[in-house]
Formats: C-alpha cells, structure tokens, sequence
C-alpha cells in the first residue's frame, strides 16, 4: 500500500484537516504580520502619476523548495499496510530539518495609469487607476503526539456531540476497521456522509500501533491568501506643504486556513485545493501627510470597508478578515553632494498584531545622476524580527530592487523564524 499519496498537494495546495487543538501559534496572524511588513516596503516606493507596466514582486523564504523535494520523496514511499508506524517514522526523517520552521511564499503584481491631473478645492489632484493582485503562502511543518483524544478533537468540522459519540465507541474496534463504516455502530450512515463530505475522505482506518504508539506524527499549518483589487486613487497637494492620497476600490479576498493531522494523513484524504469564502467589498484607503522643511510626516488607513459587494457563500468569511490597517511612517531627507540620505521610521498595526509588532527604522542612501533618472539606493533597515538590506537601482523606465531580510530573532512562539529574500522589478513611462 503506497501511504500518504496525496501528501504533496496536501503541503502545497492544502489539504485540509482544521484543528481545535491548544497551540500558542496563530499562522493567520503571522501571515497579517508577514504580508503588511512587505506592504512597507512597497509604501516606501510609491506608483507616482506614470505608467507601470507591470511592478512585480516576489518574497521567498530560505529553503522553501527544499520542502517541494521532500514532498516528491514522501509521495514515493511504499509500504505495507502493516507498516504504518514505519511509514511515520520515515516521513518524520525526511521532514525532520523542516520541522517548527516557518517558511513563506509571497508575489503581488500591479498595474496602474495616471488620469489627467486638475485643481479642486485649493487642491492639486493626480488621479490614476491602478490593480493589484496579491498572494501569500505561510507554510509551517511541524509535529504533534498522535492519540484518540487529538484524532477526535481535530474533527472540529463537524458537530460536538458526533465527536463526543465517535471517542466512545473506539475501544470496540480492530485494526482495519473503518470507524466510518455504519456496520461497526460507530456512526449512522448520514453522520459516516457528513464527515466523508466534510474531509473529503472514503473511510477512516483504526490503526492500533500508531493511535496507542509514542510516534511524532506529522502536521502541516498551512495558509494562504489571495486579494484582488481594482479602483481609483487622488493623490493630493496643498501648497506644498500637505498631500495624501484617498482611493475608492473593489478588494476581493479568499484564503484557505488549513491543518492537515495525522488522522487525514491515515486517512488518504482527498485533495481540497480551492476556497469557497471568496468575499468583494467596497473599501477606501485615506493617507494624510505633511511636509516641514526636509522632514515629512503621514498616517494612514488601508482597506477600510465601506459595503459588502458580493459573497461566495452566505455562511463563509476569510480568516484574514476585513479589519484596516493603520499606518504611521516619517522620513527626512538630506543631500550631501551627489549622496542623498533618507532615515525613516514608522509602524504599522491590525486585528492580529499591534504597533509594537509592526514597527522599523532604517535609511535610504541613495546616489542620483542625470535629473534623478538614474540611481543607486543601498537600504538598510530592522523591524521587530528582521535586519534588512537592499541594494535598489533606478534607470529612467524601470527600477530593479534586490533585498534580503536576515532573522534577527531566533523563535515566534517556538517556531524559527527565516531569512527571506525579496525583489523588485517596475516597468513605468
């Protein structure tokens, strides 16, 4: 019997299992974390009123593709029915260097044109039109001690008092027996469909030597994001002192919060690969900024919900939710011959995470030629996490950035924190 076949796409497309498991690590909360820190950055190299065609940027962690290999070699492994803790204890060994390891995917492309400029209000309006698709992927492998209790409280898709009949009827079972069968007393023949539905899976084999054994068995967070947006942005400025920016949008937003346990890997559970809590609202970003001699000072709110649009399913809403974010950012800018340099400070905060968390400082030191239409930017930068450092050029039709954000701290709620490596490439005219 070849065991655990789905276990690649279960890693990379998510095979699902939710958990109701104590366990301090929140990965929706870190993905928040994660996706707005890279937000910055993108902040500090804002679309101007030009055509951008495209600005695309891509985030990876340390290692990540090391962990599609290893998915390849577990979908390999052969074994005997007979031989499931073997099976384990050879998964675990090819994971081992993964484990409590938090490993990130992340790329986001947008498009924008500028609209004819005017004057309102005292104001000098820059319109443009601009789309932007995000998508974050937050992988962490790590393991769990396999027991009854844990099999059936990780059954928390389907209703209390099914979980609370199901642990009592287990004793009686054998090896091999199907706890979904109607046969075996354990369940009825619409509570055995209701779980089938709900994990995607065919039966649900008790198997005495892993369930009473002392094997890790091994367990997948897995999270990721997709957001589309589309709409219209003023940027704004007054005497040349304030600007901001207000944008009206569609923000469209699905995500798949996943757990995938030892009890769906037993299982051979089918493959659940898409999310049906796709959610468009009608949103607005705000920024207000002011200029004093060299120094400029802005806050902000981003995805500020105004009306819901459209749901895919009444019942269903994305585990990233529709809360704003806040920011704070303040830089100043001095020139010192042909160099210019830029310190800056800020932070950013959310449902999930507060200031103290979003938080950095760094500087730009950038070197300009030929009217500012071709440089070289070295950023260097620190947040609650990581140290950043960038090496960022400019010709007069694109920039091309590379960075790389060096793990300062060695665990976020026992799991390591990576390296992760960033770029950059922007068309515009």
């Amino acid at each position: 019997m070849k065991l655990f076949k789905s276990f690649k796409t279960l890693m990379l497309a998510a095979v699902t299992l939710g958990s109701s498991s104590a366990w301090s690590y929140d990965i929706v909360k870190r993905a928040k974390l994660i996706d707005d820190r890279f937000g910055t950055m993108e902040m500090m190299r804002p679309y101007g009123h030009n055509f951008v065609i495209p600005d695309f940027n891509a985030a990876i962690s340390a290692d990540v593709f090391d962990i599609v290999d290893a998915a390849d070699d577990i979908d390999n492994l052969t074994f005997n029915d007979n031989q499931t803790e073997q099976a384990v204890t050879e998964i675990n060994r090819i994971l081992n260097d993964f484990y409590n390891k938090e490993k990130v995917l992340r790329t986001n492309v947008g498009f924008g044109f500028p609209i004819f400029s005017f004057n309102a209000f005292g104001l000098d309006i820059k319109p443009r039109v601009n789309t932007n698709l995000n998508i974050l992927a937050v992988l962490t492998p790590r393991t769990e001690k396999l027991s009854f209790t844990n099999v059936i409280n990780n059954l928390d898709q389907i209703p209390a008092d099914l979980r609370s009949k199901l642990a009592g009827c287990l004793g009686g079972l054998d090896d091999g027996d199907d706890i979904l069968d109607p046969a075996n007393e354990c369940v009825t023949a619409k509570e055995s469909q209701l779980i089938k539905d709900s994990y995607n899976i065919e039966k649900l084999p008790y198997d005495t030597q892993v369930l009473t054994g002392t094997n890790d068995i091994p367990l997948i967070d897995t999270y990721v994001k997709a957001d589309l947006d589309l709409g219209v942005w003023f940027d704004y400025e007054k005497d040349k002192e304030w600007f901001g920016t207000l944008g009206f949008y569609l923000l469209g937003r699905a995500d798949l919060k996943v757990q995938a346990d030892s009890t769906l890997l037993l299982a051979g559970a089918g493959d659940l690969d898409t999310s049906n809590n796709m959610v468009m609202n009608a949103v607005i970003d705000y920024k207000l900024g002011y200029k004093y001699k060299n120094f400029t000072f802005s806050g902000s709110i981003e995805e500020l919900k105004l009306a819901e649009i459209s749901k895919e399913e009444e019942s269903l809403e994305p585990s990233f939710g529709d809360d704003p974010l806040f920011r704070f950012h303040a830089d100043a800018l001095y020139e010192l011959s042909v160099i210019k340099l830029k310190p800056f400070i800020g932070s950013h905060a959310r449902s999930g995470y507060g200031l103290g968390d979003g938080y950095y400082i760094g500087a730009d030191t950038s070197y300009h030629f030929w009217d500012d239409r071709i440089g070289l930017t070295v950023r260097t930068m620190i947040d609650k996490e990581h140290f950043t450092l960038g090496l960022n050029s400019k010709l007069w039709f694109m920039h091309l950035g590379l960075n790389g954000k060096f793990a300062m701290t060695d665990k976020v709620d026992d799991i390591e924190v990576s390296n992760y490596y960033y770029a950059n490439l922007r068309f515009f005219f």
